[in-house]
């Protein structure tokens, strides 16, 4: 009984020594998957619905009444009375910046069609 006791305790401290001279690598694989799934969440948020979701939510607070009366005042201080055009809010798109400017005088807003900058 003595004898498989004793044999019982060797293989338990063998174990152990082998399971102290892993640790490094366990906290290196550790850190290593912790950096991974930091940038698989990097990566969640560079998709293109993310991002327009982001330019969506930027226009709202960076386009508003007081920008578009800002941008108007500029063109008149420019000298540039006689060109009559509007600043407008889109709709989010996969390409371009969520506003347009457009002819004054259209009816219709022409910035579902038009692109705010060549691809």
């Amino acid at each position: 009984m003595e004898r498989n006791t004793k044999q019982s305790k060797q293989k338990e401290l063998v174990a152990r020594k082998w399971i102290a001279g892993q640790k490094a690598a366990v906290e290196v694989e550790i850190q290593r998957l912790v950096e991974v799934r930091g940038l698989e969440k990097a990566k969640e948020l560079c998709g293109t619905k993310n991002i327009s979701l982001k330019k969506g939510n930027l226009a709202e607070l960076l386009i508003t009444p007081a920008y578009i009366e800002a941008f108007n005042t500029e063109l008149k201080r420019l000298g540039a009375r006689r060109v009559r055009v509007v600043l407008e809010k889109t709709r989010v798109e996969t390409h371009g910046i969520p506003a347009c400017i457009h002819p004054e005088s259209s009816a219709t807003s022409r910035c579902r069609h038009a692109r705010s900058h060549p691809r």
